[in-house]
């Protein structure tokens, strides 16, 4: 319980860390050498609920073991870093999930959802043919 409320409390100071960072792009997963998938938060600045989903949801996804060694970064849909995705529509609903493997969409996930369906969402990237 103790690492459990370590690993949730560490995961948020992360997140609090990286509000001061440029909102065109922030990542907040450790570097890792092995080429990933990547997990995309798609927002716009001023989003109340993008910035809820930022605040709860992504330190559960990155403390989760779907999470594990998973990048997730959060894009500001004006940002032109926002363009570099090779993405399979545009986004028309905000926070938009994007499971993305080496710059090509895999999955989204569209909206606001409770952590048990993005806890899902995660977790089905494994499953995806490569």
């Amino acid at each position: 319980m103790v690492r459990i409320l370590f690993a949730v409390t560490l995961a948020v100071g992360l997140v609090f860390a990286t509000a001061t960072l440029a909102p065109a792009a922030r990542d907040i997963s450790p570097v890792s050498t092995q080429p990933t998938a990547e997990l995309v938060m798609f927002e716009v600045a001023g989003c109340y609920v993008c910035e809820a989903m930022r605040q709860r949801n992504l330190p559960a996804i990155q403390a989760s073991a779907a999470g594990r060694g998973l990048t997730i970064r959060v894009v500001d849909l004006n940002a032109p870093v926002a363009e570099t995705f090779k993405l399979a529509g545009p986004i028309t609903l905000l926070p938009t999930l994007v499971m993305i493997e080496d710059g090509r969409e895999l999955a989204r996930l569209e909206g606001y959802f409770g952590q048990a369906v993005i806890d899902r969402f995660v977790e089905s990237r494994r499953l995806l043919p490569r």
